[in-house]
């Protein structure tokens, strides 16, 4: 497992995602340059592990939402996936960004789909957002 997941997190200005790229620095620097900060933040090599980190990280975001704060159940989660993508992407998935009067979950659920294939049944979208949740 990478941490490209935190990447987004750092964007965002969460604490903890700062915490954990200084500590990444930081090994950098213990080993004289020996190693890349990509490497030390364990970062996927490639683009397609980056996006697949991304959109498991908007996934996980489209639960808290759903959820208010806590991960909707798998179930829910995957019923507002497809009825937006039968319903909205069809009218959106042209679009660069999520209209600026989209509800929170409806920018999550955008922002999954543009970043890649969203896994399409209840048990991969819950081994999804429990993966990010550590369990």
């Amino acid at each position: 497992m990478t941490n490209d997941h935190l990447i987004f997190r750092l964007a965002t200005g969460e604490e903890e995602a700062v915490a954990w790229v200084i500590a990444c620095a930081r090994v950098v620097v213990d080993q004289r340059g020996a190693i890349s900060l990509e490497a030390a933040c364990k970062l996927s090599r490639s683009k397609a592990g980056r996006l697949r980190a991304l959109r498991n990280e908007y996934i996980g975001q489209a639960a808290r939402a759903l959820g208010n704060g806590q991960p909707a159940h798998q179930t829910e989660l995957h019923r507002a996936f497809e009825r937006f993508r039968r319903e909205t992407w069809p009218d959106w998935r042209q679009r660069r960004y999520a209209p600026e009067n989209c509800t929170a979950v409806e920018r999550c659920l955008f922002n999954a789909m543009k970043t890649g294939d969203v896994p399409r049944t209840p048990q991969m979208l819950g081994r999804i957002v429990r993966t990010l949740a550590g369990n």
